[in-house]
């Protein structure tokens, strides 16, 4: 291992701009050369990425003189073996191991050392991941003469909030199974946690929330097995997804104190200003692997206890708006080359939901941004309760200062029951007397504007004034979802 890279550039469909899969190899290309990162997941989950795209990125970096390896890894996140079919599975493995015999035969450091599970929920799912990698490199290597026995190592991605506040055991368990069963000695772990899925299952306040836990216990872990755990964050803009913006980075530095890598995601990319990305990606980069606040024993427990509390009211009002958001889940514009979120999308009490950007997308097209769908029981915290949440993740307040000034009562009931609308809309108004938060981001008339006739004409006919008309909002947000 030569370095942990920094910032991930990652091929989230969350921008307003479209990138197919061939623009994606000279994409990889500027995330290094214009955007500082270091690092590349290469998407296979739920996305049609061709299994030859690291290979042609290998490719088109000596064409530039980029020693990928050296200063530039290429990571994959590849499909479960029960979510997707197992083919993909398998060809994403083999197409990653095949970009690295590539890589040798150039004379290159290897680019290819991790591979990302996503959705882990059971180690040993990541373990059989890591014995199947063992497995096929040794037999590419004996039939096309590979060189080196380096084995990718995986990178199990905590995705779930009930998860994420055991994930010093998932490390713990991961670990003693890769010296066990993989025979792999690992004095430095990377672990990802995700925001995007876990905020979709059991909202905002639990997500942040189970987030902070995880982190302290990781800390704490390492400290005390003496391994080195490289936390990777996996954050968009939108404050659901993690709220990494330009015009929130000091908070958020602040507020997720110990990454050493973090995601930099399609609408930071090219849905930012240029200088206000780089001013940003210098303060990520000048930051990481700094000490987190470290929780004790009785706030943990009384942050597990609020997650209890909230996640219900979330998952309660989350099932009751989906079927009127259905149209607009379809109407949102797809910038990547995913597979369709009837296909592949997640489940929440056996309701099916698209994946979170598609379905933050429609929320704020809808003028109910989703942090809104648990704030009802912020509003009725007792000040005790409130103390702790935010005294954990004060982030909270900016989060709902900027959500906000996207909420729309009038336009929301345009689409969901408004009973939901009405308690959000209180809950609201409580926070801003007891708590003083006011909309922070001035939208204008014209962005109103354009959300209504989208709720006009979406009952009639999905065309494509209305995806036009979508991305015109999304524009004036700087990301889609």
């Amino acid at each position: 291992m030569k370095f942990i890279p920094k910032l991930m550039a990652t091929q989230h469909p969350d921008s307003t701009v479209r990138v197919n899969c061939l623009d994606e190899v000279l994409e990889a290309i500027e995330a290094y050369t214009k955007f500082h990162c270091d690092e590349v997941m290469i998407d296979y989950e739920g996305k049609l990425t061709p299994y030859h795209q690291i290979e042609w990125i290998i490719e088109k970096a000596r064409e530039y003189n980029i020693d990928s390896g050296k200063v530039l890894l290429l990571t994959p996140r590849i499909p479960r073996d029960d979510a997707e079919d197992i083919s993909r599975h398998v060809m994403s493995l083999v197409g990653a191991i095949l970009a690295n015999v590539k890589a040798y035969r150039y004379g290159l450091e290897l680019p290819v050392r991790y591979a990302i599970i996503p959705m882990t929920e059971n180690v040993r799912d990541a373990i059989r991941v890591q014995q199947r990698l063992i497995k096929l490199e040794k037999l590419i290597g004996e039939e096309v003469g590979y060189g080196p026995q380096h084995y990718l190592v995986v990178i199990p991605l905590i995705e779930t909030v009930e998860r994420q506040v055991h994930a010093d055991a998932v490390a713990e368990a991961f670990h003693k199974a890769l010296i066990k069963e993989a025979t792999l000695f690992i004095d430095t772990m990377r672990i990802f946690l995700g925001k995007s899925d876990s905020a979709l299952h059991s909202g905002h306040i639990a997500s942040s929330l189970g987030l902070k836990i995880a982190i302290s216990r990781l800390f704490k872990w390492s400290e005390e097995k003496f391994i080195n755990v490289k936390i990777i964050l996996g954050m968009g803009k939108p404050p659901f997804r993690g709220h990494l913006a330009p015009h929130n980075i000091d908070t958020w530095i602040e507020n997720w104190k110990s990454y050493s890598t973090v995601t930099i995601q399609s609408a930071l990319r090219y849905d930012t200003d240029y200088n206000q990305y780089v001013e940003t990606a210098e303060k990520l980069i000048s930051n990481v692997d700094t000490k987190p606040n470290v929780l004790d024993i009785d706030n943990e427990k009384a942050l597990i206890k609020i997650i209890s509390q909230v996640t219900p009211v979330y998952r309660r009002n989350l099932v009751n708006i989906v079927k009127g958001l259905r149209e607009l889940f379809n109407a949102i514009p797809s910038t990547r080359e995913r597979v369709t979120y009837q296909k592949y999308g997640r489940s929440v009490e056996k309701t099916v939901i698209p994946r979170a950007i598609r379905f933050t997308a429609a929320c704020y097209t809808a003028g109910i941004p989703p942090t809104l769908l648990d704030v009802e029981v912020l509003a009725k915290m007792n000040t005790k309760d409130l103390d702790i949440v935010l005294s954990a993740y004060p982030g909270m307040l900016k989060d709902l200062m900027y959500d906000i000034s996207f909420f729309n009562p009038e336009i929301a009931s345009k689409y969901i029951p408004t009973d939901i609308v009405k308690t959000i809309k209180e809950s609201v108004d409580t926070l801003r007397q007891n708590l003083g938060i006011e909309g922070n981001i001035n939208v204008d008339e014209e962005y109103w504007k354009f959300a209504s006739m989208i709720a006009s004409k979406i009952r009639e006919h999905v065309d494509e004034e209305v995806i036009s008309l979508i991305v015109k909002l999304a524009k004036t947000r700087g990301f889609l979802g």
